[in-house]
């Protein structure tokens, strides 16, 4: 478990973070990370909407029949 950190270390972790990436870098590691935490809820957005848009068009049960698929039991092997 993690310490309880206190003003004056978290103080000091920022400065360590400063000397070894330099402002400028941090400043694109947060945008690189905020473009990649909205490129996840992107695509977590649309892969609920092309699941609602494939229950309402009809599921796997219309893809059964329209591509005339066979039936697969669990306990066929």
């Amino acid at each position: 478990m993690l310490p309880h950190l206190g003003t004056s270390e978290l103080i000091i972790v920022l400065i360590i973070i400063i000397v070894l990436f330099g402002v400028g870098r941090i400043g694109r590691l947060g945008a690189d990370f905020g473009r990649a935490i909205h490129e996840f809820r992107k695509a977590v957005s649309s892969d609920d909407v092309e699941k609602k848009k494939f229950k309402a068009w009809g599921g796997i049960s219309t893809l059964k029949k329209q591509y005339r698929l066979p039936e697969i039991s669990s306990g066929s092997r």
